[in-house]
């Protein structure tokens, strides 16, 4: 047992002799890390983050070094030979590959040592604040990033936000940087092109004098800072210390870098502290690949961008609208509106939107139940009586009016069918009347219900098709015409009666006309005298012509009106009768076959009467008489043109005095119509037609 626990004693010590060795075999490189200030220094940690996250997103692997030169808290001059021994001391035997330095002291103990601790080995800068003060005395294999803040952006930024003659109290500590810092200011202040602004340059104060100037600045004053760390006396101070004695002041405190806008800090045109570890580790990285550092470019233009913070912009009153379009607001209270504004904007813009559909849904649902009210107002005290029944009859609503006329109740008639309500004959055609209204427009009919008493109702039932909860349904409005079917009869039998009465009057005028005719003819066989004779029978003519159209309104079916062609025929062939011992006649006819109304055809009957017995009366020795009659229409108006080709008649100036002459104007003068003789032998006669379908009004 003891040889075996003295062996496993020997295992686990030779385990751990070899252990160094596997740790430090891993490694590709070794980087050296040089702060000019100490661990926790608020700048210091900002590049050393950035440093330290570029290295981990790498792909290969380094083992870093980090070691603090704490310029802020000993002067670099004095210590600076200790702390060279102390590298060398602790380093001895280990080469690094790059070397990174942040800020200028660390810079400058690089620049003195390097040849004594590392030879020949790149050197990656970063934070120089003053660098074409060292384009002289950088020795090749030095490359990196220059801090350059952007002071001159700063002052127009406070001439924006304070106007033109804002008083700026620009506070820099004794330091290496602030030195620095402070010359950089009075550059600007000098150049002509800087901002109308006045300056209070407060440099190397301790902190109680600071205060005590602070404290007698106007009213309207700002603050620039510049970097206050050090009280003149070699005091330090923290970075909570040297700001918060800046901000107590309670005015506005811009500065030049984004980690140091905290502890009430306005903000500013702030250069990004981190970035410039980052991009001295990208240079590092890319000098540890193989690239030559003599052939990377120091970097001239940091990342600067305006950074504010939320509550002191609000401390001060000073508006967001009124800061730079791309700015980067820090410290905004933890609501949505603020992490996320692109989504607050969409659910309040949608919001606003659902508030509006909900008003106008209420609107609108406020809007339907008072058409809904008015319309069922309308539908109760409609005077008609409106059903809504289904496709197969059965009744869905109804309106107050079936009361009144069928007098069933409302809750009795929605147990009924269309079809309990129809009469029989109207019941039987149910069917086809809903499938017309289904599948075309409104349709109108008339039908006929039963009453709960049995009385016949009749109506005239305008129907359509409706979409009624989803299906299907038919609208029918009932109008009573009970009153009004009656009084159709009523006016139906009177007209009867009075075609009766008007076609008795008729025959009885045909009569009583023929009668005169008959003792005109008796007259004419008693008298001797040519003349007379004359006159006789051509007032027996005159009258035939009247005799003739009330005979043929008694026949006819309309006593108004007469056929022209059947009328006129048998004029003509009447007279061409009467005269046929006198010689012969011989006519034609071209009658268009239009209606005259009675009005027209009894004057028109007896010009044609004159102008016939005139050609008779005036034909030739041989007793020849030839004549032509045409009558049609031409538009509007009807055309009579009269033709005598035989001698003609004599209806010269001396004759139109003649009872026949003044009886043909003045029948034509009543016909509203026109009278022409061409000077020989015919006649034109033109007359305005009537309006049959007025005529029985006439």
């Amino acid at each position: 047992m003891p040889r075996v626990f003295i062996l496993f004693r020997l295992l686990i010590i030779g385990f751990i002799l070899l252990f160094p060795f596997a740790v430090y075999a891993g490694p590709a490189s070794g980087v050296l890390v040089l702060h000019s200030y100490h661990a926790g220094f608020f700048w210091t940690e900002a590049i050393h983050t950035g440093i330290i996250g570029t290295f981990e997103s790498s792909e290969t692997e380094h083992q870093l070094f980090f070691e603090y030169l704490d310029a802020k808290r000993k002067d670099p001059r004095v210590f600076s030979p200790r702390f060279a021994g102390y590298l060398k001391d602790k380093y001895s035997g280990f080469n690094f590959d790059v070397v990174i330095v942040s800020d200028d002291a660390s810079l400058r103990f690089v620049l003195d040592y390097r040849t004594e601790l590392f030879p020949e080995v790149p050197v990656v800068f970063c934070g120089i604040n003053n660098y074409d003060s060292y384009l002289r005395i950088l020795p090749s294999g030095f490359t990196g990033i220059a801090e350059d803040f952007d002071l001159a952006s700063n002052l127009v930024l406070i001439e924006r936000l304070h106007g033109i003659g804002t008083t700026v109290a620009v506070v820099a500590d004794s330091t290496v940087s602030g030195r620095e810092n402070t010359r950089l200011l009075l550059d600007r202040i000098n150049d002509p092109r800087s901002p109308g602004l006045k300056y209070e340059v407060l440099f190397g104060q301790d902190a109680a004098e600071l205060r005590s100037r602070l404290s007698r600045l106007p009213e309207d004053a700002v603050i620039l800072n510049l970097g206050y760390w050090q009280e003149r006396n070699g005091t330090n101070l923290s970075d909570r210390e040297g700001i918060f004695l800046l901000t107590e002041t309670g005015r506005p405190v811009y500065t030049a870098w984004d980690v140091a806008i905290r502890f009430g800090t306005v903000g500013g045109m702030a250069l990004d502290v981190q970035n410039q570890g980052e991009v001295a580790a990208e240079m590092a990285l890319r000098i540890l690949s193989g690239e030559d550092p003599d052939q990377l470019p120091v970097r001239r233009t940091p990342l600067v961008h305006p950074v504010f913070d939320y509550q002191a912009l609000k401390s001060f009153d000073i508006p967001v609208n009124r800061l730079p379009s791309d700015s980067e607001i820090i410290n905004r209270p933890d609501t949505i509106y603020f992490r996320y504004p692109l989504t607050f904007a969409g659910i309040l813009i949608a919001f606003v939107v659902l508030i509006g559909v909900v008003l106008l849904l209420g609107l609108n649902i406020r809007k339907r139940k008072q058409a809904e009210s008015l319309f069922f107002s309308l539908f109760d005290n409609a005077p008609d009586v409106i059903f809504l029944f289904s496709p197969s009859g059965k009744i869905l609503i109804a309106n107050k009016a079936v009361e009144n006329f069928h007098g069933y109740s409302l809750e009795e008639i929605r147990g009924l069918t269309i079809q309990e309500l129809d009469t029989p004959e109207y019941a039987a055609e149910f069917d086809r009347r809903v499938h017309e209204i289904l599948t075309r427009d409104t349709r109108i009919y008339e039908v006929h219900h039963l009453s709960r008493d049995g009385r016949i109702l009749e109506f005239e039932s305008r129907v359509s098709k409706v979409n009624y909860q989803g299906k299907t349904a038919i609208l029918t409005i009932l109008r009573n015409i009970n009153e009004r079917n009656r009084n159709q009869r009523y006016l139906e039998e009177s007209l009867r009666k009075n075609e009766l009465l008007l076609r008795e009057v008729h025959h009885r005028v045909k009569n009583n006309l023929q009668i005169i005719i008959s003792l005109l003819r008796l007259q004419t066989d008693r008298v001797r005298d040519p003349a007379s004779m004359s006159m006789l029978n051509d007032s027996r003519q005159r009258i035939n012509a009247i005799a003739a159209v009330h005979e043929l309104l008694y026949q006819s079916e309309n006593l108004y009106s007469v056929e022209a062609l059947k009328y006129l025929e048998s004029l003509v062939y009447q007279l061409a009768s009467a005269h046929s011992a006198s010689g012969r006649i011989d006519f034609s006819l071209d009658i268009e076959n239009l209606r005259l109304h009675l009005d027209e055809a009894i004057p028109l009957g007896i010009i044609i009467t004159e102008f016939v017995s005139n050609s008779i009366k005036y034909a030739n020795i041989q007793g020849e008489c030839r004549f032509r009659i045409s009558l049609f229409r031409k538009g509007d108006w009807c055309v009579l043109e009269y033709a005598d080709r035989g001698p003609g008649f004599d209806f010269d100036a001396k004759n139109r005095e003649t009872l026949g002459f003044l009886l043909v104007e003045n029948l034509a003068q009543q016909m509203k119509g026109r009278l022409d003789h061409d000077g020989k032998s015919g006649f034109t006669l033109r007359f305005p037609l009537r309006d049959l379908k007025n005529s029985a009004d006439s």
